[in-house]
């Protein structure tokens, strides 16, 4: 348009023709720019120095199961590979592709394989939200994401999901039968993953993927007090609290300690299952917000009015 526009007012330009094969040769072309071709930046392959560095993540359409009243059953697969060892530091197939499904492979995998450095994702929504970002930043993860058309950049993952496609799923069966539900078809990956896929040499390091992450140098940082990690997996809201108690979370009412009434606090729950729901107020721990009653709480009124009228 803006070549057109110049050319309309007498302006004096390379032909058309010579602009396109010079916007190609420099890699600025539709095609070159959609494949992710830059001037700068990284161009060769890359490898963490040790385990634990940087984990991939990324998510894959499933095997289509039936189950025992022959129902269809749609499954996404969701996978996290060490980049330095190729070890998955855990794999599982869930009935969406979302935020919780990733978050529940990042709580296994941390606690199986300790914490990593960085973690990188794509510009999928599971991964670039502010539940992600809340959860990486208190397990100290370094969340980044991939460039938009920079997809080459997570070539570990992807092929790694090409070789469970077309290795573990082309070959599936369970005790000589066909799987029939997500728990039977996770233990069958799970089975897979260690005896198959964990044995085997990798063509690119030489090394089985357990071998080259267990011979590491650098210490495994695992996770403090695994027995409290849902909490590090909440979600941060801030409300202030109405003159009645009362908070709204996720167009649900809770009740919260009344001597916080017109203050500011923080809440931290699971978002999917809003229990518990913790209060904060200036960092420090309040109690359990309680899903507000109505009708309980309209019976103590009435109750309230009734004696108060009496006398």
């Amino acid at each position: 348009m803006l070549y057109r526009l110049w050319d309309e007012h007498g302006r004096g330009l390379p032909s058309e023709s010579a602009v396109r094969r010079f916007l190609k040769n420099k890699g600025y072309d539709a095609r070159s720019l959609k494949a992710g071709r830059l001037e700068n930046g990284p161009t060769k392959a890359f490898e963490a120095p040790a385990p634990n560095d940087l984990w991939m993540v990324d998510f894959a359409v499933g095997p289509t199961l039936r189950d025992a009243d022959n129902k269809v059953i749609t499954t996404q697969l969701c996978v996290l590979i060490d980049d330095h060892s190729r070890l998955i530091t855990y794999g599982a197939y869930y009935a969406n592709g979302d935020t919780a499904a990733f978050l529940e492979s990042l709580k296994q995998a941390v606690l199986r394989r300790g914490l990593p450095l960085e973690l990188y994702t794509d510009q999928g929504k599971p991964f670039v939200n502010h539940h992600a970002r809340i959860v990486c930043a208190n397990l100290g993860i370094r969340l980044l994401h991939a460039k938009p058309y920079h997809a080459w950049s997570k070539g570990k993952v992807e092929r790694l999901i090409r070789t469970i496609q077309n290795d573990f799923e082309l070959t599936l069966r369970l005790d000589g039968g066909p799987v029939h539900s997500l728990t039977e078809l996770n233990a069958a990956l799970s089975r897979w993953i260690a005896g198959a896929y964990h044995l085997r040499k990798h063509s690119s390091t030489g090394q089985t993927p357990h071998e080259r992450f267990n011979r590491g140098s650098h210490p495994i940082r695992p996770v403090e007090e695994p027995d409290k990690i849902d909490a590090l997996f909440y979600t941060r809201t801030e409300r202030v609290v109405r003159k009645d108690g009362t908070v709204t979370l996720g167009k649900k009412l809770f009740e919260v300690p009344l001597a916080l009434r017109a203050l500011s606090i923080q809440l931290r729950y699971d978002p999917i299952l809003f229990d518990p729901v913790e209060v904060w107020h200036k960092d420090t721990f309040q109690g359990l917000a309680r899903r507000c009653d109505l009708h309980l709480n309209s019976a103590l009124n009435h109750h309230h009015r009734g004696t108060n009228y009496a006398r």
